[in-house]
């Protein structure tokens, strides 16, 4: 009987390396796609280290009033949990590269599965035959004693023979089945040995490579939604009658951040005798005060206005120090007394309170090294409201009516352009 050659069971690639690794990470590309936008935001929050106090928090404000929840906060708190778990599954993913290399790549060779399966079906196999060439040589060997014991010439000798022919074609049979069996999952052992080999390393080198470059990109869209989402949260907890008021009984405070929220909380405890929870949560507030933040003057006439704008600013937590006025004087005053880096003022002040202003702001600000960006508020954003912010020397025009996470993004675009 001629050998076998491992060239009769050679493996082709079905799917590629980098194929099966993009398939197995489907789910997280797609969400990267999903939220793309979120990628180009300034601002984000460790969504990991927050994870608990927005559960719980959300929870709470929910149960002071169920009314708060209004749809876009909804949708951002699902976005946001949606995205929490696709980053928990691949973050779970990218810890099992060894049992990744052989469920997403060597599962997914026809060849190899194949030679896999012969393998495991040969060994139920031989075990069947090295059963029966046991019993067939037990079988041969007993007929064998029966006809020494026999004459030549009696009737039954020649039947007996004619038995133990047969019984021998088939204990031989057996023998060279068996006999190919072995060689056979010999070679199919080695050619699976010799493929896992070839593209382990290979593999898991891509592997590691691809979850590195992809974690960080996942991570910072899932801040991004979590920033958006702590934004719209307090915006909406602003909003509303019963949790303000809730908070000034219980912390004879105003609604502001999740800052705000730890810092009154935690005030009331005994520092000597904070929990793992409670110690969590102080470690969270160190967290929330380590951002350095944009000193910002806001002047706007309408009280309305400028409540809406300084609500937006603060949600943004450690993002900004606010000095907000609707009295013009004021608001100039405290922009010579503090370092100031952004100006948000109302294009539509009345008279030329806003042409003075800038005037006089610019003349006693030449000696500093880094004048205040200078952000223009209007109703509507035309030709003719663009022609005058020009004309004003202003580096950014936005509109009044647009949602908290779009003011902070416009301010973050404007700060980070180099005067």
């Amino acid at each position: 009987m001629d050998h076998l050659s491992r060239d009769d069971y050679s493996i082709e690639l079905t799917v590629g390396i980098r194929e099966s690794i993009l398939n197995h990470f489907s789910h997280a590309r797609s969400a990267l796609k999903r939220y793309e936008e979120y990628s180009k935001c300034h601002r984000e929050i460790d969504f990991l280290k927050m994870r608990r106090f927005f559960h719980t928090t959300y929870k709470t404000l929910n149960e002071i009033d169920s009314d708060f929840m209004a749809q876009k906060l909804t949708i951002l708190h699902d976005n946001v949990e949606m995205m929490a778990k696709i980053y928990d599954d691949f973050s779970a993913k990218s810890r099992m590269a060894m049992h990744a290399y052989e469920a997403i790549f060597l599962q997914q060779q026809e060849g190899y599965v194949l030679y896999e399966g012969k393998l495991l079906r040969n060994g139920d196999e031989l075990t069947t035959l090295r059963d029966q060439a046991e019993r067939y040589k037990i079988s041969v060997n007993e007929l064998k004693e029966k006809i020494k014991g026999m004459s030549r010439f009696s009737s039954d000798y020649h039947k007996k023979n004619e038995d133990l022919k047969r019984l021998k074609r088939q204990e031989n049979a057996t023998i060279v089945r068996l006999g190919f069996m072995v060689e056979e999952n010999s070679v199919m052992a080695e050619v699976l040995k010799s493929f896992r080999e070839t593209y382990e390393e290979q593999f898991l080198l891509m592997y590691e490579r691809y979850t590195k470059d992809l974690r960080p990109e996942l991570l910072s869209i899932l801040n991004a939604l979590a920033f958006e989402f702590d934004v719209e949260m307090w915006h909406k907890a602003n909003d509303s009658t019963k949790i303000r008021n809730h908070f000034k009984n219980s912390y004879a405070g105003e609604v502001v951040s999740s800052k705000t929220y730890l810092t009154y909380y935690l005030k009331g405890l005994d520092q000597n005798k904070l929990g793992d929870e409670q110690k969590e949560l102080k470690a969270l507030l160190e967290y929330l005060n380590q951002m350095t933040p944009t000193h910002c003057i806001l002047y706007m006439p309408v009280a309305e206005d400028l409540h809406r704008f300084e609500s937006a600013l603060e949600a943004d937590k450690s993002g900004f120090v606010i000095h907000g006025y609707t009295d013009a004087k004021i608001a100039l005053s405290q922009a010579f007394k503090n370092r100031i880096n952004l100006l948000v003022l109302d294009l539509e002040s009345p008279g030329n309170v806003l042409e003075n202003f800038l005037s006089l702001y610019r003349k006693n600000s030449k000696h500093l090294t880094q004048k205040a960006k200078i952000m223009l508020v209007s109703s509507e954003v035309n030709e003719k409201t663009i022609a005058k912010a020009e004309m004003l020397g202003a580096d950014s025009l936005m509109e009044k009516e647009v949602a908290p996470i779009e003011i902070i993004e416009t301010v973050y675009d404007l700060l980070k352009v180099k005067n």
